[in-house]
């Protein structure tokens, strides 16, 4: 028996968040970990991981569950869990651990068959028109009554497999809980320590505006308020990952009072935290849970923040004395002139720092944790 160590199966079908998932657990002698991927394609590659010689790649569905039933596999880590997924539950034994890190779209996100698993609010008034007018969007509200009769099961059996659950907010946890019936995974509670220097930001600094592609940033009512703010601030849009249809349309409706610089295309990462650190100022118009990973950036460089009252994020942030600000109350010209200052920063890094690792000892410390108790369950479940 395998007693002090853990074998992993990393299953992913998005690459860009693999490299933190590396970097933590390849620093521990009592984990072997196999990041595993299947592709049709056998010239498939990855853009966004510099670990790309660390990933298995399979071309044939039989290897691929091949690997998810081996009985040398003691944890599987799933890296979001989209219904496509779902089918790969039955290859997977009751002694193995499975891990599920909801990202936030496999977890709020309806498909055309499945109802979202966990129901949060996401769209502003102008933004919710655009979404009643999409056609995708009107057949989803055929599609899933009718079908959601025949695949409900499905997700339910998949959620209440699932042991161990890290979310990105401590929030979500908790929404889980209350809100679905059929989730019984206990937290997992791990982080990637901060890192990176504070940066001193002009008053007339540049505005990040959202993180990706998608209607759940809230563009349409957001440039709205600014274009009545008369805001000169020049504006950077992500609209490099995401919904090609929906940039098209979002392009077709920016204000013309407005400097609006839109990112198009998927920039390495120092590239893209060199652009993000040139910003004094982020709007962030999600109302559930995303972009986190670029708000990790704006605490690290000390970007002065702007949620909507009723998002996930400010609801989260707010109460524990972080300093940062809401769209509806405090978006004007005036705000958007006076930049974090350095006590301010500060303050918001050592509180974020506090709130997930703080630094590489925590963080170790964090993950031994989690190994002790992962070993420990797998070991009870050998024995049954």
């Amino acid at each position: 028996m395998r007693e002090n160590k853990l074998n992993i199966l990393h299953i992913f079908l998005d690459d860009s968040f693999l490299d933190g998932v590396i970097n933590v657990f390849e620093r521990y002698e009592r984990t072997h970990n196999i990041y595993l991927y299947y592709s049709k394609n056998k010239n498939c590659k990855f853009s966004h991981t510099k670990n790309v010689e660390k990933i298995t790649v399979v071309y044939s569905k039989k290897e691929y569950y091949k690997y998810l039933s081996s009985k040398d596999i003691d944890v599987i880590y799933f890296q979001a869990i989209f219904p496509i997924q779902y089918h790969l539950f039955k290859y997977i034994d009751d002694k193995k651990i499975v891990i599920w890190w909801a990202w936030g779209s496999d977890l709020y996100n309806p498909s055309f068959t499945m109802p979202a698993i966990c129901y949060y609010p996401q769209y502003k008034p102008l933004t919710k028109g655009f979404i009643r007018k999409n056609p995708r969007n009107i057949i989803q509200k055929i599609t899933i009554p009718l079908l959601s009769i025949f695949f409900k099961p499905r997700q339910k059996k998949v959620v209440s497999r699932v042991d161990y659950c890290k979310n990105v907010l401590p929030i979500e946890y908790d929404l889980l809980k209350e809100n679905v019936k059929y989730f019984r995974a206990k937290p997992l509670k791990y982080y990637m320590p901060l890192s990176g220097s504070l940066i001193d930001h002009s008053s007339d600094g540049d505005i990040l505006l959202g993180n990706s592609s998608t209607a759940s940033n809230n563009h349409l009512d957001v440039l709205n308020l600014l274009s009545k703010k008369g805001v000169i601030n020049k504006i950077l849009m992500p609209l490099n990952y995401g919904k090609m249809n929906y940039r098209f349309y979002i392009e077709k409706y920016f204000p013309i009072n407005l400097n609006i610089n839109t990112l198009k295309t998927r920039l390495p990462f120092i590239e893209y935290q060199t652009l993000i650190n040139k910003c004094s100022y982020a709007i962030f118009g999600h109302i559930r849970q995303q972009a986190v990973g670029n708000i990790h950036m704006c605490f690290t460089a000390g970007i002065k923040m702007f949620f909507y009252k009723d998002s996930m994020v400010f609801k989260q942030f707010k109460p524990l004395g972080f300093i940062i600000y809401s769209i509806e109350d405090d978006l004007n010209l005036e705000e958007l002139s006076i930049p974090l200052t350095k006590e301010q920063s500060l303050k918001n890094k050592k509180l974020f720092a506090d709130m997930t690792s703080g630094n590489l000892e925590t963080s170790r410390k964090q993950i031994d944790s989690v190994i002790d108790e992962l070993i420990s369950e797998r070991n009870l479940r050998i024995k049954k």
